[in-house]
């Protein structure tokens, strides 16, 4: 018989001093790039092709919602680069 998975409740139930709870999953990152610069055609940052909207709401989302975004980006680069070209690099880190 398999043993249930450490996150169900009868886990739980059945959990002895010193065993390792599964990691939470890490959270969503930003897809910021620091560039910053809105695109008029299409209204998408040049930096990390999200609209202004997805920029301004991005850290009252959940991570279900950052991966929805995340996953849109691709194509909308993709769509940036065919109008553009090249799209311009991050900025330099500061060195402090």
């Amino acid at each position: 018989m398999t043993p249930p998975p450490l996150h169900t409740p009868a886990a739980a139930a059945q959990a002895q001093p010193g065993d390792i709870a599964p990691a939470a999953p890490a959270p969503v990152g930003s897809p910021c790039t620091g560039v910053c610069k809105m695109d008029a055609a299409t209204g998408w940052c040049l930096g990390c092709a999200r609209s202004i909207d997805e920029i301004a709401s991005w850290s009252r989302l959940d991570d279900p919602a950052k991966r929805a975004v995340w996953a849109l980006l691709p194509a909308r680069q993709a769509q940036l680069r065919t109008l553009h070209g090249e799209l311009p690099p991050p900025p330099p880190r500061s060195t402090r």
